[in-house]
Protein backbone atom coordinates (compact mmCIF):
# COMPACT_ATOMS: atom_id res chain seq x y z
CA UNK A 1 0.00 0.00 0.00
CA UNK A 2 1.35 3.43 -0.88
CA UNK A 3 2.66 5.51 2.01
CA UNK A 4 0.24 8.31 1.26
CA UNK A 5 -2.71 5.95 1.66
CA UNK A 6 -1.46 4.73 5.00
CA UNK A 7 -0.98 8.26 6.20
CA UNK A 8 -4.46 9.25 5.07
CA UNK A 9 -6.00 6.28 6.83
CA UNK A 10 -4.11 7.07 10.01
CA UNK A 11 -5.20 10.72 9.79
CA UNK A 12 -8.82 9.61 9.38
CA UNK A 13 -8.59 7.32 12.37
CA UNK A 14 -7.12 10.14 14.40
CA UNK A 15 -9.90 12.52 13.34
CA UNK A 16 -12.60 9.99 14.21
CA UNK A 17 -10.99 9.44 17.59
CA UNK A 18 -10.96 13.17 18.23
CA UNK A 19 -14.64 13.46 17.23
CA UNK A 20 -15.54 10.58 19.55
CA UNK A 21 -13.51 12.17 22.37
CA UNK A 22 -15.19 15.52 21.80
CA UNK A 23 -18.66 13.93 22.00
CA UNK A 24 -17.69 12.06 25.13
CA UNK A 25 -16.36 15.25 26.69
CA UNK A 26 -19.50 17.17 25.75
CA UNK A 27 -21.70 14.42 27.18
CA UNK A 28 -19.78 14.42 30.42
CA UNK A 29 -20.06 18.20 30.65
CA UNK A 30 -23.81 18.00 30.03
CA UNK A 31 -24.16 15.40 32.72
CA UNK A 32 -22.20 17.60 35.12
CA UNK A 33 -24.39 20.62 34.31
CA UNK A 34 -27.54 18.51 34.69
CA UNK A 35 -26.27 17.21 38.00
CA UNK A 36 -25.69 20.77 39.23
CA UNK A 37 -29.19 21.82 38.16
CA UNK A 38 -30.75 18.86 39.95
CA UNK A 39 -28.74 19.61 43.08
CA UNK A 40 -29.90 23.24 43.22
CA UNK A 41 -33.49 22.25 42.45
CA UNK A 42 -33.40 19.77 45.29
CA UNK A 43 -31.97 22.43 47.63
CA UNK A 44 -34.64 24.93 46.57
CA UNK A 45 -37.44 22.39 47.08
CA UNK A 46 -35.99 21.42 50.46
CA UNK A 47 -35.84 25.06 51.60
CA UNK A 48 -39.38 25.66 50.38
CA UNK A 49 -40.55 22.52 52.14
CA UNK A 50 -38.86 23.54 55.37
CA UNK A 51 -40.36 27.03 55.06
CA UNK A 52 -43.83 25.54 54.60
CA UNK A 53 -43.27 23.20 57.52
CA UNK A 54 -42.09 26.15 59.64
CA UNK A 55 -45.06 28.28 58.62
CA UNK A 56 -47.39 25.37 59.29
CA UNK A 57 -45.81 24.83 62.68
CA UNK A 58 -46.20 28.54 63.56
CA UNK A 59 -49.83 28.62 62.45
CA UNK A 60 -50.51 25.35 64.25
CA UNK A 61 -48.91 26.67 67.43
CA UNK A 62 -50.85 29.94 67.18
CA UNK A 63 -54.09 28.02 66.67
CA UNK A 64 -53.29 25.82 69.66
CA UNK A 65 -52.54 28.86 71.83
CA UNK A 66 -55.76 30.59 70.72
CA UNK A 67 -57.78 27.48 71.55
CA UNK A 68 -55.98 27.11 74.88
CA UNK A 69 -56.62 30.75 75.83
CA UNK A 70 -60.28 30.49 74.86
CA UNK A 71 -60.92 27.13 76.47
CA UNK A 72 -62.59 27.18 79.86
CA UNK A 73 -62.38 24.22 82.20
CA UNK A 74 -65.59 24.54 84.14
CA UNK A 75 -65.22 24.52 87.89
CA UNK A 76 -68.47 24.57 89.83
CA UNK A 77 -68.72 26.32 93.21
CA UNK A 78 -68.28 23.84 96.03
CA UNK A 79 -69.83 26.16 98.63
CA UNK A 80 -72.55 28.80 98.79
CA UNK A 81 -73.11 31.84 101.02
CA UNK A 82 -75.12 29.52 103.26
CA UNK A 83 -71.80 27.85 104.13
CA UNK A 84 -71.02 31.07 106.03
CA UNK A 85 -74.52 31.43 107.44
CA UNK A 86 -75.59 34.07 104.90
CA UNK A 87 -79.04 33.88 103.31
CA UNK A 88 -79.12 34.20 99.52
CA UNK A 89 -81.23 33.67 96.42
CA UNK A 90 -80.17 31.69 93.35
CA UNK A 91 -80.71 33.90 90.29
CA UNK A 92 -80.37 33.59 86.54
CA UNK A 93 -80.30 36.46 84.05
CA UNK A 94 -79.23 37.13 80.45
CA UNK A 95 -76.03 38.76 79.28
CA UNK A 96 -76.72 42.13 77.65
CA UNK A 97 -77.11 41.71 73.89
CA UNK A 98 -76.39 37.95 74.01
CA UNK A 99 -78.76 35.01 74.44
CA UNK A 100 -76.51 33.49 77.11
CA UNK A 101 -77.98 32.82 80.56
CA UNK A 102 -75.76 33.58 83.56
CA UNK A 103 -75.99 31.92 86.99
CA UNK A 104 -75.59 33.87 90.21
CA UNK A 105 -76.48 34.49 93.82
CA UNK A 106 -78.15 37.59 95.23
CA UNK A 107 -77.56 38.37 98.90
CA UNK A 108 -80.22 40.87 100.04
CA UNK A 109 -79.58 43.51 102.68
CA UNK A 110 -81.28 46.76 103.64
CA UNK A 111 -83.75 47.86 100.96
CA UNK A 112 -82.24 51.29 100.29
CA UNK A 113 -78.60 50.15 100.48
CA UNK A 114 -76.47 50.04 97.31
CA UNK A 115 -75.69 46.76 95.58
CA UNK A 116 -72.15 45.51 94.99
CA UNK A 117 -71.50 43.24 91.99
CA UNK A 118 -68.51 40.92 92.46
CA UNK A 119 -66.79 39.90 89.21
CA UNK A 120 -64.36 36.98 89.38
CA UNK A 121 -61.27 36.42 87.22
CA UNK A 122 -60.34 33.73 84.73
CA UNK A 123 -60.64 29.98 85.43
CA UNK A 124 -62.78 30.01 88.56
CA UNK A 125 -66.30 31.19 89.41
CA UNK A 126 -68.38 33.48 91.63
CA UNK A 127 -67.10 31.78 94.80
CA UNK A 128 -63.42 31.64 93.82
CA UNK A 129 -61.73 30.12 96.89
CA UNK A 130 -58.29 31.44 95.90
CA UNK A 131 -59.63 34.99 96.36
CA UNK A 132 -61.98 34.14 99.26
CA UNK A 133 -64.88 35.71 97.40
CA UNK A 134 -67.52 34.13 99.64
CA UNK A 135 -65.87 35.63 102.72
CA UNK A 136 -65.64 39.04 101.02
CA UNK A 137 -69.32 38.86 100.07
CA UNK A 138 -70.23 38.01 103.67
CA UNK A 139 -68.16 40.95 104.97
CA UNK A 140 -69.75 43.40 102.52
CA UNK A 141 -73.19 42.10 103.47
CA UNK A 142 -72.34 42.53 107.16
CA UNK A 143 -71.42 46.14 106.34
CA UNK A 144 -74.97 46.61 105.07
CA UNK A 145 -74.65 46.10 101.30
CA UNK A 146 -76.65 43.99 98.90
CA UNK A 147 -74.31 41.68 96.96
CA UNK A 148 -74.65 40.05 93.55
CA UNK A 149 -72.19 37.28 92.68
CA UNK A 150 -72.36 35.60 89.28
CA UNK A 151 -70.40 33.41 86.87
CA UNK A 152 -69.01 34.96 83.71
CA UNK A 153 -69.83 33.13 80.47
CA UNK A 154 -68.26 29.72 80.17
CA UNK A 155 -67.52 29.59 83.90
CA UNK A 156 -69.35 27.84 86.72
CA UNK A 157 -73.03 27.39 85.94
CA UNK A 158 -73.30 30.04 83.22
CA UNK A 159 -73.80 29.28 79.57
CA UNK A 160 -71.09 29.84 76.98
CA UNK A 161 -68.21 27.79 75.63
CA UNK A 162 -65.21 30.07 75.42
CA UNK A 163 -63.40 32.93 77.09
CA UNK A 164 -62.53 36.21 75.32
CA UNK A 165 -60.29 38.06 77.82
CA UNK A 166 -63.09 40.51 78.61
CA UNK A 167 -64.25 41.40 75.09
CA UNK A 168 -67.58 39.55 75.33
CA UNK A 169 -67.52 39.21 79.12
CA UNK A 170 -68.17 42.94 79.50
CA UNK A 171 -71.69 42.17 78.24
CA UNK A 172 -72.10 39.78 81.17
CA UNK A 173 -71.23 42.56 83.63
CA UNK A 174 -73.73 44.83 81.88
CA UNK A 175 -76.29 42.02 82.10
CA UNK A 176 -75.74 42.00 85.88
CA UNK A 177 -76.41 45.76 85.95
CA UNK A 178 -79.60 45.20 83.94
CA UNK A 179 -80.70 42.45 86.31
CA UNK A 180 -80.23 44.70 89.34
CA UNK A 181 -82.31 47.29 87.52
CA UNK A 182 -85.23 44.83 87.52
CA UNK A 183 -84.85 44.66 91.32
CA UNK A 184 -85.06 48.42 91.72
CA UNK A 185 -81.39 49.37 91.67
CA UNK A 186 -80.61 52.24 89.27
CA UNK A 187 -76.97 52.55 88.08
CA UNK A 188 -76.15 55.22 90.68
CA UNK A 189 -76.76 52.65 93.42
CA UNK A 190 -74.60 49.93 91.87
CA UNK A 191 -70.91 49.34 92.63
CA UNK A 192 -68.78 47.03 90.46
CA UNK A 193 -65.88 45.22 92.14
CA UNK A 194 -63.68 43.08 89.88
CA UNK A 195 -60.56 40.97 90.27
CA UNK A 196 -57.82 40.51 87.65
CA UNK A 197 -59.54 39.79 84.32
CA UNK A 198 -62.82 40.67 86.04
CA UNK A 199 -61.39 44.08 86.98
CA UNK A 200 -60.35 44.80 83.40
CA UNK A 201 -63.79 43.67 82.23
CA UNK A 202 -65.43 46.02 84.74
CA UNK A 203 -63.51 48.97 83.29
CA UNK A 204 -64.66 48.17 79.76
CA UNK A 205 -68.25 47.64 80.91
CA UNK A 206 -68.21 50.93 82.83
CA UNK A 207 -67.22 52.69 79.62
CA UNK A 208 -70.60 51.66 78.23
CA UNK A 209 -72.63 52.30 81.40
CA UNK A 210 -72.28 55.90 82.63
CA UNK A 211 -73.69 56.81 86.00
CA UNK A 212 -72.55 53.82 88.06
CA UNK A 213 -72.00 54.56 91.74
CA UNK A 214 -68.37 53.40 92.05
CA UNK A 215 -65.77 50.95 90.76
CA UNK A 216 -63.24 48.87 92.70
CA UNK A 217 -60.51 47.67 90.33
CA UNK A 218 -58.33 44.97 91.87
CA UNK A 219 -55.26 43.91 89.84
CA UNK A 220 -56.45 44.78 86.33
CA UNK A 221 -54.28 44.57 83.23
CA UNK A 222 -54.07 47.69 81.06
CA UNK A 223 -53.83 46.35 77.50
CA UNK A 224 -53.97 42.72 76.46
CA UNK A 225 -51.96 43.25 73.27
CA UNK A 226 -49.09 44.73 75.25
CA UNK A 227 -49.44 41.97 77.81
CA UNK A 228 -49.20 39.26 75.12
CA UNK A 229 -46.05 40.79 73.65
CA UNK A 230 -44.61 41.20 77.12
CA UNK A 231 -45.32 37.57 78.03
CA UNK A 232 -43.98 36.34 74.68
CA UNK A 233 -40.72 38.25 75.16
CA UNK A 234 -40.42 36.93 78.70
CA UNK A 235 -40.83 33.32 77.63
CA UNK A 236 -39.00 33.06 74.31
CA UNK A 237 -37.64 35.45 71.68
CA UNK A 238 -39.25 33.46 68.89
CA UNK A 239 -42.62 33.57 70.66
CA UNK A 240 -43.15 37.22 69.67
CA UNK A 241 -43.74 36.07 66.09
CA UNK A 242 -46.71 34.06 67.28
CA UNK A 243 -48.65 37.09 68.55
CA UNK A 244 -49.83 38.38 65.12
CA UNK A 245 -50.83 34.83 64.16
CA UNK A 246 -52.66 34.44 67.47
CA UNK A 247 -54.55 37.69 66.80
CA UNK A 248 -55.43 36.53 63.28
CA UNK A 249 -56.63 33.09 64.36
CA UNK A 250 -58.67 34.49 67.25
CA UNK A 251 -60.46 36.88 64.90
CA UNK A 252 -61.08 34.05 62.41
CA UNK A 253 -62.24 31.50 64.97
CA UNK A 254 -64.05 33.61 67.60
CA UNK A 255 -65.13 36.70 65.72
CA UNK A 256 -63.32 39.44 67.62
CA UNK A 257 -59.99 41.23 67.55
CA UNK A 258 -58.21 40.60 70.82
CA UNK A 259 -56.31 43.87 70.33
CA UNK A 260 -59.60 45.65 71.03
CA UNK A 261 -59.41 44.55 74.68
CA UNK A 262 -58.01 47.87 75.95
CA UNK A 263 -58.97 48.78 79.52
CA UNK A 264 -56.40 51.59 79.37
CA UNK A 265 -58.43 53.33 76.67
CA UNK A 266 -61.73 52.68 78.44
CA UNK A 267 -60.56 54.02 81.80
CA UNK A 268 -59.86 57.46 80.34
CA UNK A 269 -63.53 57.86 79.44
CA UNK A 270 -64.94 56.57 82.75
CA UNK A 271 -65.84 59.31 85.22
CA UNK A 272 -67.19 56.95 87.87
CA UNK A 273 -65.33 57.18 91.22
CA UNK A 274 -62.70 54.44 91.14
CA UNK A 275 -60.53 52.69 93.72
CA UNK A 276 -57.52 50.91 92.17
CA UNK A 277 -55.91 48.10 94.17
CA UNK A 278 -52.81 46.00 93.51
CA UNK A 279 -50.56 43.63 95.45
CA UNK A 280 -47.04 44.85 96.20
CA UNK A 281 -45.73 41.33 95.46
CA UNK A 282 -47.48 41.04 92.10
CA UNK A 283 -45.30 40.92 88.98
CA UNK A 284 -43.71 44.33 88.27
CA UNK A 285 -45.57 44.62 84.95
CA UNK A 286 -48.92 44.19 86.68
CA UNK A 287 -48.01 46.78 89.33
CA UNK A 288 -47.10 49.15 86.49
CA UNK A 289 -50.45 48.43 84.86
CA UNK A 290 -52.31 49.45 88.02
CA UNK A 291 -50.33 52.69 88.24
CA UNK A 292 -50.90 53.34 84.53
CA UNK A 293 -54.65 52.78 84.83
CA UNK A 294 -54.83 55.06 87.87
CA UNK A 295 -52.93 57.82 86.06
CA UNK A 296 -55.07 57.52 82.92
CA UNK A 297 -58.37 57.35 84.81
CA UNK A 298 -60.85 60.11 84.12
CA UNK A 299 -62.72 59.39 87.36
CA UNK A 300 -64.21 62.28 89.30
CA UNK A 301 -62.63 60.75 92.42
CA UNK A 302 -59.92 58.11 92.42
CA UNK A 303 -57.57 56.36 94.81
CA UNK A 304 -54.68 53.91 94.45
CA UNK A 305 -53.81 51.38 97.16
CA UNK A 306 -50.96 48.87 97.12
CA UNK A 307 -51.57 46.00 99.55
CA UNK A 308 -48.31 45.12 101.29
CA UNK A 309 -47.09 41.52 100.88
CA UNK A 310 -50.00 40.61 98.59
CA UNK A 311 -49.68 38.74 95.32
CA UNK A 312 -51.88 39.05 92.25
CA UNK A 313 -55.47 39.86 93.30
CA UNK A 314 -54.71 38.59 96.79
CA UNK A 315 -55.34 41.88 98.64
CA UNK A 316 -58.41 40.66 100.50
CA UNK A 317 -56.86 37.28 101.25
CA UNK A 318 -53.74 38.97 102.67
CA UNK A 319 -55.36 41.78 104.68
CA UNK A 320 -59.12 41.12 104.87
CA UNK A 321 -60.01 43.63 107.58
CA UNK A 322 -58.08 46.51 106.03
CA UNK A 323 -59.39 45.57 102.58
CA UNK A 324 -63.03 45.72 103.65
CA UNK A 325 -62.46 48.90 105.66
CA UNK A 326 -60.89 50.71 102.68
CA UNK A 327 -63.49 49.49 100.18
CA UNK A 328 -66.44 50.35 102.43
CA UNK A 329 -64.94 53.75 103.29
CA UNK A 330 -64.44 54.54 99.61
CA UNK A 331 -68.00 53.53 98.77
CA UNK A 332 -69.52 55.53 101.59
CA UNK A 333 -67.60 58.65 100.55
CA UNK A 334 -68.49 58.36 96.89
CA UNK A 335 -71.84 56.61 96.54
CA UNK A 336 -74.46 59.32 96.61
CA UNK A 337 -77.34 57.11 97.68
CA UNK A 338 -77.38 54.46 100.37
CA UNK A 339 -75.39 53.81 103.49
CA UNK A 340 -73.45 56.51 105.30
Amino acid sequence: MPATARVGRQGGDTLMAEVRMSRTTQGAGGKVRLSHRRKWLWIALSVAGLALLGAGALIGTAAYLAETLARVERVMPAETPASLGVAYESVRFPSRGDPLALDGWFIPAVVDAPAVVLVHGEKYHRADPTLKMLELAADLHAAGYNVLMFDLRGHGGSEGRFFSAGYYERRDVLGAVDYLGTRGFPPHRIVLLGFSLGASTVLMAAGEEPGLAALVIDSAFADINSMMHREAARRNRAARYLVPLLVWFTRLRYGYDIRDVKPLEAVATVQTPSLFIYGSEDRPAMVEDSHGLFSASGASAKELWGVSDAGHAKGYRTAPQEYVARVVSFMRRNVTSGLR
